[in-house]
């Protein structure tokens, strides 16, 4: 949560210095600029060291001797390995919910400018100010309220209602949570008549967005740490082929839209929402591992049996 906030500081920075920069310079100075910064990050991944341990395997071959069909038999074992992540429903579940997830990404950044600038008729230069409120309140949410939120639940303190007796159980509710956050800013997007009101749904929209961080920590439960960046690749993957439909369908919702007029300019949000009530519906579908339910029952009923042998000493 705290890098998935991190990312979004960069979103709260960049809106607010390309508006200035446009107003001033023209639109290509800060279109170099944000082609520089995007090529940093790739010298910066030399320097993330290597945390898996790979055995040396003697198999009594040389590499340079292993046939094409040896190799492709090894890459469909390691597909297959890989494939295997999702073998539950569980799992089946969250990677619908992180592929549907790339849809709230999309209308609160790409979409966004181009939407707020035909529908409340201002400069494209200006959209990034409302882009930089959204990241002010994303920051906001993610390192001041749900930090405390967070630890607020899991204390004796909290109500009964609302308190959890470990992390995984708050974070499958803060996901449920998430869900409906991002199902009712996004309709507010959709009916908003002015900016303020643009920006108070996407307020609310902050807080749903933090969906996909607690999903792919539920994520975690259901695989062994050494198959986690497996599970973290393909999930990425999957969000990657899912904008291959997502972006022309937001494009289409838009022109749709800007035809019929009125309310309706508002259905790119619409449909959004509508897929946020898919979302919540796989989130309410989705269930914490039986084994991990298991041994907190037992580690539960062993505490009490041991109580009732102190109590019967």
């Amino acid at each position: 949560m705290r890098i998935h906030g991190a990312s979004i500081v960069g979103n709260l920075i960049s809106p607010a210095l390309a508006s200035v920069m446009m107003s001033s310079t023209g639109p290509w100075p800060p279109l170099f600029l944000a082609f520089l910064l995007t090529w940093l990050p790739a010298f910066a991944i030399f320097l993330v060291p290597e945390s898996l341990k790979v055995k040396p395997q003697d198999d009594g071959s040389e590499s340079g001797d292993i046939s094409y069909k040896a190799r492709l038999r090894r890459n469909l074992e390691e597909f297959k390995n890989s494939a295997a992540v999702f073998n539950s429903r569980p799992m089946v579940i969250i990677l619908f919910i992180c592929m549907l997830q790339l849809a709230v990404w999309q209308c609160t950044f790409q979409f966004l400018g181009q939407f707020t600038s035909k529908r409340y008729h201002i400069p494209l230069a200006d959209t990034g100010y409302i882009s930089s409120a959204y990241g002010a309140t994303f920051v906001t949410v993610s390192f001041v309220i749900l930090p405390w939120v967070s630890s607020f639940v899991l204390s004796p303190r909290a109500p009964s209602w609302l308190r959890f007796s470990d992390e995984k159980r708050r974070d499958l509710f803060f996901a449920r949570s998430a869900c409906v956050a991002s199902m009712l800013g996004t309709f507010i997007l959709g009916l908003s008549p002015s900016i303020p009101v643009f920006v108070g749904g996407l307020s609310v929209l902050a807080f749903g967005v933090a969906a996909e961080s607690f999903v792919k920590g539920i994520a975690t439960l259901f695989v062994s740490p050494e198959r986690r960046s497996r599970l973290f690749t393909i999930l990425g993957l999957a969000q990657i082929a899912s904008d291959l439909w997502v972006s022309p369908a937001l494009a289409a919702l838009f022109s749709l839209g800007m035809r019929l007029g009125g309310v309706w300019i508002g259905l790119p949000y619409f449909g959004v929402s509508s897929l946020c009530v898919v979302m919540l519906t796989f989130a309410l579908c989705l269930n914490l591992p039986q084994a991990l339910t298991t041994d907190e029952e037992s580690e539960s009923n062993g505490g009490s049996d041991s109580e009732n042998e102190d109590i019967s000493r």
